[in-house]
């Protein structure tokens, strides 16, 4: 098996390791303790970083040439955000609710048709023997691209804190007093956690965005536009909140069903 693979295979393990621990931790009203999924998620983001570098090496310059890579770029930033916000936003089971996230998209990457064949790779994403010519890297350009899909990972932990917020909300509102209730934060932490992540993510884009128009060789119109798209979808959303016309439980709302166009839409900016 390719190094690449071994690395995303026993990542995606590794986080579903996390999940499923937790779960039963969790059902049976055993503690949510914060070394019981840190220590394995930063084993799961060495792994990730891992098959980012393998990919790196090869392409000679950032691994983001196919989905699949977009794909795991996007996961590893979501986990690099969370050990950042976690801690600061005392959000300690935001990485076990990132998890499972994390699973269904790089196993979707792995097992979805079309999705693990890199272009060139013919039946599995894996590295040929001989590299190819990486050429003339574009700092900016590489800058751009990265710093966007930095602020994607935000805005998908964002959706998940957002996520966290709805659950918080349903089980208090319905009067479900369970073992979830006691562990999950209090709403009114993870709502304004969810705004300032979305601020995070919005300020990494523009920054993103903002290099394009220094470089000599533009991103695609197709790109750009997706990213400005992009860009203006939670600039709104961050406006409503600042104005008072956005509720708590209608930014979360906003957050979660805002993630899809990103997703929908990281395929066009696959490729140099």
């Amino acid at each position: 098996m390719p190094t690449d693979i071994a690395y995303l295979l026993a990542s995606t393990a590794v986080f579903a390791a996390v999940f499923l621990t937790g779960l039963v931790r969790l059902r049976h009203g055993g503690p949510q303790g914060r070394l019981g999924h840190l220590i394995p998620m930063a084993v799961a983001f060495a792994l990730q970083t891992g098959f980012l570098y393998v990919r790196g090496q090869y392409h000679g310059r950032c691994p983001i040439t196919s989905v699949l890579e977009v794909l795991l770029f996007l996961c590893w930033a979501m986990v690099l955000l969370y050990f950042l916000a976690g801690p600061a936003f005392h959000l300690s089971l935001l990485g076990w609710f990132t998890s499972p996230v994390v699973v269904l998209i790089q196993g979707g990457a792995l097992f979805m048709p079309g999705l693990a064949l890199g272009e060139g790779m013919p039946d599995f994403p894996a590295i040929p023997d001989k590299p190819i010519d990486a050429g003339s890297v574009n700092a900016l350009l590489e800058t751009h691209a990265g710093l966007s899909l930095i602020a994607y990972g935000a805005f998908g932990l964002a959706a998940v804190a957002g996520g966290m917020f709805l659950l918080q909300d349903y089980l208090l509102k319905h009067h479900r007093i369970r073992h979830m209730v006691f562990a999950l934060p209090p709403v009114e932490l993870l709502g304004r956690a969810t705004g300032r992540i979305l601020v995070v993510g919005w300020l990494l884009l523009t920054a993103g965005l903002a290099l394009a128009f220094f470089m000599e060789r533009s991103p695609t119109s197709a790109k750009l536009g997706v990213s400005v798209a992009v860009w203006i979808l939670y600039g709104l959303m961050l406006l409503l909140l600042v104005l008072g016309k956005l509720t708590p439980r209608q930014l979360a709302r906003a957050s979660v069903l805002g993630f899809v166009l990103p997703i929908v839409t990281l395929w066009l900016v696959t490729g140099p």
